[in-house]
């Protein structure tokens, strides 16, 4: 048995745990937090919230209000600079992957003397870890709170570049599902969608092993039975709390285990079009999982039955793949019109797709089937014949 696994120094998930924040900036003796959230987390009214907290314990807070979705660099450059000229002791990210993800990657740049682009790049190696890291999701998700992964977009190169070093994992994760309970329909769909992905790319990786794999395959499950009835009573406490919980579980088994093809070309895909991540992973999971199901039949007829409760199939790839499908138009995934992605046969941006893929494949490493361009230009040109679920 081998087990590779990261995670951060603690995890807390309850209702109502964000109450508690200031009493954990208390113990570390910080006296300037940075936190770091985006207009829709200030519009909501939870960033003037825990700041309140925190000044109740009489420390300098610095907000930086300015993240956006799918962040670019000069997001990162912006947050390391104020962190920087502040002299920070404490970041604390407040939002969904794209606030903590921009955090993480700023944080690093604190302690490590190097640049956003040497980073991503990975022309230096990380030797040093950040400022004490908190993260708040606010939404259920990404699993960036306790995965050791920032995903940071491109501009000019319309790309997404990842950033892995088990130095980016939070020191601690205050995951509280009251939080979620403001987010719309949408992005509960979407980022409930990024879970699902997720959790069955964890458990078909080939670094998958015993504790990602109890992990995932659990996070999967409650995503199935869950996600359906929260898009339809999005006030459902519970479903929330469950959701949370899915969404930490899945992040975790990432770590231990990485992702695939399927998640690749999401962030490609992503980036390409300037679509929510979680959308993307509905378009190349089908794909993506008809695939998988060649190599790992007995891992891909268990998810099988979680999704349809039967194993009862003529080609386990192609009921599987149809599955997939009508659990993205269960939860109201739009298709690819709705999206805005052009269906013709750009043989530029296909390419230009499969070359991401290897690259961003190669970093994950957790991809079962044997990788080639040729491959993936075929899945990706699947996927944009199917313009509808």
């Amino acid at each position: 048995m081998k087990i590779n696994f990261a995670a951060p120094n603690n995890v807390i998930l309850e209702n109502n745990a964000v109450n508690n924040i200031a009493a954990v900036v208390k113990q570390k003796n910080a006296k300037k937090i940075l936190c770091v959230f985006g207009e829709r987390i200030k519009a909501t009214g939870i960033s003037d919230m825990i700041i309140d907290t925190l000044k109740s314990e009489n420390v300098d807070v610095i907000t930086y209000e300015g993240v956006i979705s799918e962040p670019p660099k000069y997001i990162v450059k912006e947050i390391y600079e104020l962190g920087r000229e502040k002299h920070i002791d404490v970041i604390i990210a407040i939002g969904g992957g794209s606030t903590i993800d921009a955090a993480k990657a700023a944080n690093l740049m604190l302690t490590n003397n190097m640049n956003i682009e040497d980073m991503l790049l990975y022309k230096k190696i990380i030797k040093n870890k950040g400022k004490f890291f908190i993260a708040v999701p606010t939404t259920a998700g990404t699993g960036s709170e306790v995965t050791g992964a920032a995903v940071i977009t491109d501009e000019k190169l319309k790309k997404k570049l990842i950033l892995i070093s088990n130095f980016i994992v939070p020191d601690l994760a205050i995951i509280d599902p009251i939080l979620t309970l403001k987010l719309p329909k949408d992005i509960t769909v979407s980022t409930g969608i990024d879970v699902f992905s997720h959790a069955y790319e964890a458990y078909t990786s080939s670094n998958a092993n015993d504790m990602s794999d109890t992990l995932a395959l659990r996070a999967f499950k409650i995503v199935v039975d869950t996600l359906p009835q929260l898009v339809d009573d999005l006030n459902n406490e519970i479903f929330r709390e469950k959701m949370s919980y899915a969404s930490m579980l899945a992040g975790l088994a990432l770590n231990g285990a990485g992702s695939g093809m399927g998640h690749t070309i999401a962030h490609s895909i992503g980036a390409k079009w300037n679509i929510a991540h979680g959308y993307a992973c509905a378009l190349a999971s089908p794909e993506s999982i008809k695939n998988l199901a060649l190599y790992i039949p007995h891992k891909a007829e268990k998810l099988l039955y979680i999704l349809n409760d039967s194993t009862q199939y003529e080609s386990l790839g192609e009921e599987l793949s149809e599955q997939f499908m009508k659990f993205n138009e269960k939860v109201g995934v739009p298709n690819i019109e709705e999206l805005g992605i052009d269906s013709s046969k750009n043989l530029d941006i296909i390419n230009s797709i499969a070359d991401d893929v290897i690259n961003m494949t190669a970093l994950f490493g957790g991809d079962i089937t044997q990788i080639d361009k040729n491959k993936i230009m075929e899945q990706y040109s699947l996927i944009l014949n199917r313009i509808i679920f």
